[in-house]
């Protein structure tokens, strides 16, 4: 393998990196002894390559297939527009490898032929080589997405596989000669929960491993959400319009009439009995001014219990009526659209059965509302995902990687969060002089980070700070509000004040990058990771407070609960060690190459003012810490 990093350097001007071979050949060595590893590798390592090149030459020696799964999509673009043609020059042969998106990104062109009449759409489905949505630069209604996309449900019933107009199947084809398959989190956890939407592979890389226990958890939560289920209802049968696929159905149907008023007076009042119960749980939510509730604190439990009672009752009503309508013979084509509609409808009933089961356990029961366009979800989240996890460990070698795994100098806390046994841990030193380069300023104000006397002092301190230094500055916030709040307090002179929620992220990093003056970006969660800005554009950090995640929350909530119960502190077990891993994230958008440098102000004085303080100031990359005065 050295061979090919000497290329890498001598022909192609790339610096030697020692912490890039090192990992290199600790992965090589698991693959050699056919060992799983967790590798935290710094900043600068040049993680990408060092896990690719291992993984390529196994499948290539093997012929066996390699997953890499990533979080964010900039990484994935990094991989397959950079990374993997290097790499072909490099090893002087051809990689096969592909970008893999769910199923839900492809069009099903039987469902396009049966529901769309939309000249734009058919005209880019005769052209299109992917069938992949985000092809499209027009606008599309969901509405349309939905009746014409490839579909689990329709597509295995109406044997998608056997024809050639499905883009889900054809991709599934052209995969299964692919050597290596470029995935994100939540469609490698797809290939587990349902049916194998991935072919068999031995090697698996999951990158940004850091994020696979979050994402696992919402992966495997089941959520009912009041616009899908109503959309689902609507394509069945419109009692506004008196359209949908029932309709369609019931012009084939000979003696439909037999049905036809018992169908259609069950089925609407299954879809009043369903909207009743979400909006009891709207007024709830609107009552005590919260966009997210335990099923435990619903102040009147009679009334809820009661609408999901007649959603069982009105449900098991429309389930035998519905065998009626089946039993009738009908078009094929149109009876699998129908049932792909019906199962929808039949996985929200489930979800409502459950709901109440007195002894679901290793789960929390709660409800939220999407601010942005006010859908009610009801929503069954697992706790522990530990155990979920370990299939996707079994029978191949798994190389997970990400450059904030540790908590000071220990694995503990991820280890048991994702359930690994028998993995090897390593480090990999980033190659930056941290000490040097990167400047920790801590504050010493007394303020309470929740007050009112906190965000002025903020806002007075940052005016001041960013008017003197003028450098492109990264405000890193805990929330929304915070970042309205800041945005607003600011009073800076010649300065570019660039504000999620304003334009795209992907925009403002553009902006930033570009900015004549000093760009000052006020951003949240997105922004404290997967962001590179190198050289002078970025000098410094600012962090308003330590990124604790909100207690009340329903689940985290339930998880310290769990933590509880067993005996165990969980502010020092689970919430320290979340903050310190989401705050090594964020002070590491500082330093992206060697000649980088600048500083990183906490303000946030319970860094100091707190015993845990310590454990936070030793997990940082930098020892170079100073009071500001």
């Amino acid at each position: 393998m050295n061979e090919y990093f000497e290329k890498i350097i001598n022909e192609y001007g790339f610096e030697k990196r020692e912490g890039q071979e090192k990992m290199a050949q600790l992965i090589q060595n698991c693959i050699d002894e056919n060992k799983s590893c967790l590798v935290e590798a710094g900043t600068g390592i040049g993680k990408t390559l060092a896990y690719l090149l291992p993984a390529i030459l196994y499948s290539k020696k093997n012929e066996k297939r390699v997953v890499i799964s990533t979080n964010t999509i900039n990484l994935q673009e990094q991989i397959i527009d950079k990374d993997l043609p290097l790499l072909e020059k490099i090893i002087g042969e051809k990689i096969n490898y592909r970008l893999v998106k769910g199923r839900g990104n492809y069009v099903c062109g039987n469902r396009l032929i049966n529901n769309c009449t939309d000249p734009s759409i058919i005209d880019w489905y005769k052209k299109t080589k992917t069938g992949d949505k985000s092809e499209i630069d027009f606008y599309i209604d969901p509405s349309v997405w939905e009746q014409i996309k490839s579909d689990k449900d329709y597509c295995i019933n109406a044997k998608c596989s056997q024809t050639d107009n499905c883009f889900y199947y054809k991709i599934k084809e052209k995969i299964k000669d692919c050597e290596i398959l470029i995935v994100n989190h939540a469609l490698l956890l797809s290939h587990f929960k349902y049916d194998k939407v991935l072919p068999d592979f031995d090697f698996l890389v999951i990158d940004e491993s850091h994020n696979l226990e979050n994402i696992a958890r919402t992966y495997f939560e089941d959520s009912l959400s009041a616009k899908d289920l109503g959309l689902n209802f609507g394509l069945i049968y419109n009692k506004r319009t008196n359209k949908g696929i029932f309709t369609k159905l019931a012009l084939q149907i000979e003696g439909i009439e037999k049905i036809y008023v018992d169908y259609i007076d069950t089925f609407n009042r299954l879809y009043d009995a369903f909207f009743d119960l979400f909006t009891k749980i709207s007024l709830e939510l609107t009552r005590i001014s919260a966009t997210c509730l335990k099923l435990n604190k619903f102040y009147d439990k009679k009334a809820l219990k009661k609408s999901i009672d007649k959603i069982i009752e009105t449900y098991e009503l429309f389930e035998e009526i519905n065998k009626k309508l089946l039993e009738y013979p009908m078009d094929e084509e149109t009876k699998q659209e129908y049932l792909n509609y019906y199962s929808k409808i039949k996985d929200g009933y489930k979800i409502i059965q459950a709901f109440l089961e007195k002894d679901l356990k290793n789960s929390v029961r709660w409800f939220r509302i999407n601010q942005a366009n006010s859908d009610i979800e009801i929503c069954i989240t697992p706790l522990d995902i530990s155990e979920k996890l370990k299939i996707i460990y079994q029978d191949r070698i798994v190389i997970m990687t990400s450059a904030t795994l540790k908590i000071a100098n220990s694995f503990s806390y991820i280890n048991e969060r994702l359930g690994l046994e028998n993995f090897e841990k390593y480090t990999v030193e980033s190659p930056f002089d941290y000490d040097k380069n990167m400047k920790i300023l801590l504050s010493k104000n007394k303020f309470e980070p929740n007050s009112l006397e906190y965000l002025n002092y903020s806002i007075e301190f940052l005016n001041k700070y960013l008017n003197e230094k003028k450098e492109g500055t990264f405000i890193l916030c805990t929330s929304y509000k915070q970042v309205e709040l800041i945005s607003k307090g600011l009073k800076l002179k010649d300065c570019n004040v660039l504000v999620q929620g304003q334009m795209s992220r992907k925009k403002m990093i553009e902006e930033f990058k570009n900015s004549k003056n000093a760009a000052i970006l006020i951003g949240t969660d997105s922004f404290w990771e997967g962001v590179d800005v190198k050289g002078n554009k970025l000098k410094n950090i600012v962090i308003l407070k330590l990124p604790f995640f909100v207690p009340n929350n329903p689940v985290n909530e339930a998880l310290i609960e769990e933590i509880k119960k067993k005996g165990i502190n969980p502010f020092i077990n689970f919430q320290l060690p979340q903050a310190i891993i989401k705050l090594k994230q964020g002070v590491g958008r500082l330093i992206r190459s060697k000649s980088d440098s600048g500083e990183v102000i906490i303000l946030d004085n319970r860094i100091k003012s707190k015993s845990y303080g310590a454990l936070v100031l030793a997990s940082l990359p930098s020892k170079t810490i100073e009071l500001m005065i």
